[in-house]
């Protein structure tokens, strides 16, 4: 069989290696990657706006002249004024980077589930080629004993040892050995196109 795959067998470090080939070519965690980029970036901003607001804050407070304006420096003291607007603007930012935190966590937690599913299913479908690997060597080990023994009853059969039941029972085994050997070749084809998709080997041609 021939493959790119860089190995081909359920020990740990092949698993890791193609793991982290899937991974690498997930478009899911492409994605999510992409959004996080992004959600950093939009958190940057917000901090970015918070920390130059708070800057000027008492910038902003010290341009009230107390005697021109000691009413409105009155609100200011209790709240009103431009300390509700700095206020109002500064909740209104922290909502909105606790909002983005939150989204950036989830979406880190989201990836990282995303990579234990991915090295499952290498995993799992590694071993689905090996089961069937295993059974492809054992149908052959079994069609080569039985075509040896079937070649022996039809040399005795043509001298009138054994029944036409027997005969036909053994046609019957060699059919049943035989489509249990494709069958077993269809599921390895079907694991490994399935672990070259993943890791993005999808275009390589396999045989048989």
């Amino acid at each position: 069989m021939s493959i790119e795959l860089p190995c081909l067998n359920s020990s740990e470090e092949c698993i890791e290696e193609l793991t982290r080939l899937a991974i690498d070519n997930s478009n899911e965690l492409e994605t999510i990657s992409e959004r996080l980029e992004l959600i950093e970036e939009q958190l940057k901003a917000v901090n970015d706006r918070i920390e130059y607001i708070r800057k000027r804050k008492w910038v902003v407070f010290a341009s009230v002249n107390p005697i021109q304006n000691p009413l409105r420096l009155a609100v200011n003291i209790f709240g009103g004024g431009e300390m509700q607007t700095y206020q109002n603007t500064m909740a209104t930012l922290e909502v909105r980077a606790s909002s983005l935190v939150t989204s950036k966590a989830e979406l880190e937690r989201k990836a990282d589930e995303t990579k234990t599913s991915i090295g499952d299913k290498v995993l799992e479908l590694m071993l689905d080629y090996e089961k069937s690997d295993r059974l492809i060597a054992l149908f052959e080990s079994q069609i080569e004993t039985f075509n040896l023994q079937n070649e022996v009853f039809r040399i005795q059969y043509r001298f009138g040892n054994g029944t036409t039941r027997q005969f036909l029972s053994l046609s019957d085994k060699n059919d049943r050995l035989n489509e249990k050997l494709v069958d077993a070749r269809i599921k390895r084809s079907e694991s490994l196109r399935e672990l070259l998709q993943l890791t993005g080997f999808g275009g390589v041609e396999t045989s048989n």
